[in-house]
């Protein structure tokens, strides 16, 4: 009897093996895994390293690279799963009614609609952004360098894994992006550390992501919200060019409320530059679904407005925006919009 059935586990075995799909990968070895994550990390490095010219990467080796890398991405996760989370839905309305109808834009907003994201959709995302990219973050002109997007499998732990990353400069830093895989959930993160002129770290900044049908991605770190997405319409801008549109929030009363907004269109060419839009918002009632008054927009030189991949901004600077004034009456052109 246990041979009969012996042979029959042999025989189905045998039948499966033949059948299964020829499409089917064997998972890496540990020796080739290591090998090719090396060198990503070494191509990355050596070209960030490049374009930062006389910065050399703020000093950085390429072991150290990696390591940030890591740490980021670790620390991008424990954000994510944070209990000041913001969700999708709060951060769609604050660019729904503060920032799409907004007098101040330079450049016109999609309406945002988050979709469920996918690995190809993620890969697609980031990609948009890559390449070089020159702007103003408030009075300072930026120049960063985004690079192509590395796909990399990858173990965190036991329910999550590394797909792939995205590394960049960004003149006063370096970050990542990163595509996750957490419980079968695809998770979009990211990380900038924003470096002294010595070469230490003068902080991080960990965010995740939403993403739109429209491949718009709206990050947000833990005090502020950053709408982006890129746009090749020669009637905007001359060449492709990267906007992000966003603002500072703050807890009050147990509940996150919009306190600022800014636009910066950043462009693959060295143009002339737009300027840092700083945008005013207007105070929203829920219940009476309408504007109650505007609020006065904060000079260029009082926002503090940290996003991924921008100069670093004195931190003390965001306590000026507790005391915006308001003004007593809705512009007219909110009112014909709202």
């Amino acid at each position: 009897m246990s041979i009969k059935l012996s042979v029959s586990l042999l025989v189905g075995l045998l039948v499966f093996m033949i059948c299964l799909p020829n499409t089917i990968k064997l998972p890496a070895t540990h020796e080739g895994e290591q090998n090719q994550w090396h060198n990503l990390i070494k191509a990355d490095y050596g070209q960030l390293r490049d374009f930062s010219n006389n910065q050399n990467l703020f000093g950085l080796n390429q072991e150290q690279f990696e390591d940030l890398l890591w740490k980021g991405l670790l620390k991008a996760i424990d954000f994510h799963q944070s209990p000041k989370h913001l969700n999708a839905a709060q951060a769609n309305k604050w660019i729904k009614t503060q920032f799409t109808a907004n007098s101040n834009l330079q450049h016109q907003l999609p309406r945002p609609k988050i979709v469920a994201a996918t690995k190809s959709k993620a890969f697609e995302a980031y990609t948009n952004f890559q390449g070089f990219w020159h702007g103003r973050w408030k009075s300072v002109q930026v120049h960063h360098h985004w690079l192509p997007v590395r796909e990399h499998y990858r173990k965190i732990s036991e329910n999550e894994f590394l797909l792939g990353f995205q590394s960049c400069y960004t003149g006063d830093g370096i970050g990542w992006n990163y595509v996750v895989e957490k419980e079968g959930e695809i998770v979009l993160l990211g990380f900038v550390y924003h470096m002294t002129s010595e070469g230490s770290i003068a902080f991080g900044n960990p965010h995740y992501a939403f993403l739109n049908s429209g491949g718009q991605l709206i990050w947000v770190s833990d005090d502020h919200i950053y709408y982006e997405f890129t746009c090749t319409n020669p009637r905007c801008e001359n060449g492709k060019h990267y906007v992000i549109t966003g603002g500072g929030y703050e807890d009050k009363n147990k509940k996150p409320v919009l306190v600022s907004g800014f636009q910066a269109i950043y462009l693959s060419q060295k143009l002339q530059l737009p300027k840092f839009e700083v945008l005013a918002l207007a105070t929203y009632d829920e219940k009476e679904n309408r504007f109650l008054e505007s609020r006065v927009a904060p000079t260029t030189e009082s926002l503090e407005a940290t996003i991924p991949g921008t100069e670093y901004v004195n931190e003390t600077l965001r306590k000026a925006l507790n005391k915006i004034s308001k003004l007593n009456s809705i512009p007219k052109l909110l009112q014909k919009i709202w």
